[in-house]
């Protein structure tokens, strides 16, 4: 009997292991990615897969150390712009399909991993619904506050914060003569953006900036639960065990806690329930789930690209030398800081319609998962020339303007495209276009890590003031 099941297993694995390569025998990648249940060790990933559908197991090492867009980034320029990556995945650097899934017309879909992205365990945002018109109507819904058509004042908003931060740094940093006070740039930049997206939502900071302190405990605690995040939106089986009802009762976060995810919760419940009272003042965020995904995705990426632009500008002094003598010179350095530093490192796939689709020379076979190397796609030397891997505003300054508007284009994938574009890209251009801070050079950076949003720590400055000749 037991020789009998050894047998059968066999046969099953190997049969699944031949219809596994078979299905995307086509296009190349990591020899291991080939196989039905296999150990793939790299820098960026561990995968083990113990079955191929039913036992579904993938541990990444990416998700776990936060570098999985070098990853991605060495499938593409090893094996190609669309390579294989796993036995149902394959990873792309190419804009055209990345603009090609996410139309709006597209027959694509989201595949599985958005719903590893719900905030709210029982409801969807429009970044976590998987079902297209749920999306369109929640969308529909939300575009007029995103875009300061119902939002009293989203400028003076923000200029309040950005001038809150401005006296923060200047009253508690600024360094005097004969001494120095080190600053954690990338707490107190993850500060304004969490300040600011609560005075739009609320009509009132958090207070972040009033205390130089984490008050809700949302940056530690979002800062743990990243790794998490990101293996339960690449493993199925996880996602099923994560969002059971078992595990939502007993572990989920609530809105009565008192620090952490769940305290944001509560403050995005209270919120609405504020502007459904007959005598509110404000009404320009209704959305319990809408007001959470403004305050954890638009306070997460934007301080993230603050961060990482401001980190290539403290390391390159011609580029910020020149950013302060000439402020037209703002619009290239935001984009190139969007180009050189992706705020997102995840795949954030896309599945293949059923009947599959003819992409320039690929076959691609239905319901394949198709992921998107952001990190990859803002390093090809075709797109961006042969120093793409430098920091260098000046190359959408020199263009000319066809190649200009190619180049910003593909940075502009960063906010996503077509249906599943970002709601909050008014927002967060608007954000990234208000913020200045001059530092002098730092000795360590940063540590950043990449998960679906970017978490960055211990990114110590010394600020100085400016002395204008």
């Amino acid at each position: 009997m037991i020789l009998y099941l050894f047998f059968l297993f066999a046969g099953w694995y190997a049969l699944s292991s031949f219809a596994s390569w078979y299905r995307l025998r086509h296009f190349k990648g990591p020899f291991l990615a080939y196989g039905a249940i296999h150990l793939w060790l790299s820098y960026g990933a561990i995968h083990l897969w113990l079955s191929y559908g039913a036992i579904h197991l993938w541990l990444s090492y990416g998700a776990i150390t936060g570098r999985s867009w070098e990853t991605y980034q060495g499938v593409c320029e090893t094996y190609g712009s669309l390579a294989r990556l796993a036995p149902d995945t394959l990873v792309t650097d190419d804009p055209d399909l990345i603009r090609r899934m996410s139309a709006a017309r597209s027959p694509y879909r989201k595949s599985g991993f958005y719903e590893g992205m719900r905030l709210n365990p029982n409801r969807h945002t429009t970044f976590s619904t998987l079902d297209k018109v749920l999306h369109d109507q929640l969308k529909a819904r939300t575009t007029p506050a995103y875009s300061g058509m119902d939002v009293p004042d989203l400028e003076g908003a923000v200029d309040s914060v950005v001038g809150h931060l401005q006296r923060f740094i200047h009253e508690g940093y600024v360094s005097k003569e004969g001494g120095s006070r080190s600053m954690n740039l990338a707490e107190v930049l993850h500060f304004l953006t969490l300040d600011l997206l609560a005075k739009i939502a609320q009509g009132r900071e958090f207070g972040h900036l009033d205390s130089g302190s984490d008050v809700h405990g949302w940056i530690k605690s979002f800062g743990a639960a990243a790794p998490y995040f990101q293996l339960v939106a690449e493993i199925p089986w996880l996602r099923r065990v994560v969002f059971s009802s078992l595990v939502l009762r007993s572990v989920w976060p609530k809105p009565t806690d008192e620090k952490g995810i769940g305290k944001i919760m509560g403050i995005a419940k209270s919120v609405v329930a504020d502007r459904f009272r007959l005598d509110a003042e404000k009404n320009d965020m209704l959305c319990e789930t809408g007001v959470l995904l403004l305050i954890i995705a638009g306070s997460d990426n934007t301080s993230g690209t603050i961060r990482a632009t401001l980190l290539y500008l403290m390391t390159n002094p011609r580029a910020y030398q020149k950013l302060q003598r000439e402020i037209d010179e703002a619009a290239a350095v935001i984009q190139e800081g969007l180009r050189i530093f992706s705020p997102s490192g995840s795949l954030l796939t896309k599945q293949a319609p059923p009947e599959g689709d003819e992409f320039k020379t690929h076959r691609i076979p239905g319901g394949v998962n198709i992921g998107q190397s952001t990190w990859a796609m803002m390093r090809r030397k075709d797109l961006f020339g042969d120093d793409a891997d430098v920091f260098q505003p000046k190359r959408f300054l020199e263009a000319d303007p066809k190649r200009r508007d190619e180049m910003e284009k593909v940075v502009d994938l960063n906010f996503g495209y077509g249906r599943w574009g970002c709601s909050g890209k008014p927002v967060a251009l608007m954000e990234l276009n208000k913020v200045f801070v001059e530092l002098c050079e730092p000795s360590n950076p940063w540590d950043v890590k990449t998960y679906p949003v970017l978490v960055i720590r211990n990114m110590n400055v010394i600020v100085t003031e400016r002395r204008l000749i």
